[in-house]
């Protein structure tokens, strides 16, 4: 009903999709396997002062400065 028009493959042309998507994933696990910011330590590190934290305001402040400047702010 929506859709009047069916959708046909395009051709391909050069390196496969998958090829490209799988490089590049492998690429970026591994630069983002060895950053700090993915640690478990460095996990469990924000959930201790998380769980200091009394206020949930203050409690809101960590989590959103971890996602704003990651384990250096």
């Amino acid at each position: 009903p929506f859709f009047t028009k069916k959708r046909t493959a395009s051709p391909a042309k050069g390196t496969p999709p998958q090829k490209i998507a799988k490089k590049i994933s492998a690429d970026t696990e591994r630069v983002f396997s060895s950053h700090r910011d993915n640690s478990f330590r460095e996990f469990r590190r924000v959930c201790a002062e998380i769980a200091e934290a009394s206020a949930y305001t203050e409690k809101t402040a960590i989590v959103r400065r971890m996602l704003q400047k990651g384990s250096d702010g």
